[in-house]
């Protein structure tokens, strides 16, 4: 999306710019200043190779008054009198959206994953993931599926559709042989990362090709079976 145009449109009409990220945030770089977004969060699960259940959240100096803590706790509350003394006057900055004790080994693993992605590079990251997203692009057009995402591709994720088949048949059938996707909306859901090439898009395409003579994938889904 044209984050930086959105988030002008919302400065001059005193708009609060509040941005899920989960869906770009360690694929693509994410300037929050430059793009003027108010609130970020993007949980570590995805893109940014870390466990569930602990995620990334931003407000801006600009915004905090009007993003007030959802809770409050030992944590983020000062307590120069004691911890009796219920005035609910919270830290500045980041604690005081942390209430209590965090999930000490998920932070961990969330900083080790956010170090790893430093140490490729941002920009290192994006152009991996576009080249590869686009040479996939090319073999699964080459093999008659139709591609759903909009072009030019401009994130980690491509979705598309093999007419006459049901994508969650494709998904199960590719998983089967050790490629994992996601049906989403009639199509497949790809998402290669960084550490994904050219040869794994080339077993990805096989894989395809070994699926494209199987008349399962014309059959009515199991459900119970995703």
């Amino acid at each position: 999306y044209p984050i930086e145009d959105i988030g002008r449109f919302c400065r001059e009409r005193r708009i609060l710019f509040v941005l899920d990220a989960i869906q770009g945030l360690g694929a693509l770089p994410m300037d929050v200043e430059k793009a003027g977004v108010d609130v970020l969060a993007a949980d570590g699960h995805k893109w940014q190779l870390a466990a569930e259940g602990c995620a990334l959240f931003y407000v801006s100096d600009r915004a905090r008054d009007l993003v007030p803590p959802a809770f409050a706790g030992w944590w983020n509350i000062k307590h120069e009198r004691g911890y009796l003394d219920y005035a609910l006057e919270f830290h500045e900055g980041a604690r005081r959206y942390e209430p209590g004790t965090l999930p000490t080994a998920n932070v961990a693993g969330l900083s080790a994953a956010i170090s790893l992605l430093s140490e490729a590079g941002p920009e290192t990251i994006r152009s991996r993931i576009l080249e590869t997203c686009e040479t996939l692009k090319n073999g699964l057009a080459a093999r008659g599926w139709t591609i759903t995402s909009p072009e030019p591709l401009r994130s980690g994720i491509l979705a598309a559709a093999l007419p006459g088949s049901d994508s969650r048949v494709l998904a199960k059938r590719l998983e089967e042989r050790g490629v994992v996707t996601a049906p989403r909306e009639g199509s497949v859901r790809f998402s290669p990362h960084f550490y994904n090439d050219r040869g794994e898009v080339s077993r990805l395409l096989e894989a395809l090709d070994e699926i494209g003579v199987d008349d399962r994938i014309h059959e009515e889904p199991d459900l119970d079976s995703f």
